[in-house]
């Protein structure tokens, strides 16, 4: 089974994580795609021989807790977006 059909099955737990982790889910999907930009110029960043999840989860948390603060905090209306 190729990475790519290893990771797909997680994206959208990891997508609801990262919402939870910065409160916005347009941030949020900013460092998933980060993540996923990242494995994808340099595949083993993800570590074999772990369960995929793990691996991922791993990966994202480096990025997330190397990245800049100030991109990761809610906008000034709390996070919400106008929906009209």
């Amino acid at each position: 089974m190729s990475l790519a059909d290893q990771i797909a099955p997680l994206l959208p737990h990891l997508r609801r994580y990262a919402r939870a982790l910065t409160g916005n889910q347009k941030r949020g999907d900013t460092y998933v795609r980060s993540l996923l930009e990242a494995i994808i110029a340099d595949d083993s960043i993800i570590e074999r021989g772990l369960d995929p999840r793990v691996g991922v989860y791993r990966a994202f948390h480096a990025i997330w807790s190397t990245a800049d603060m100030d991109a990761a905090q809610p906008d000034e209306s709390g996070g919400m977006e106008k929906l009209v």
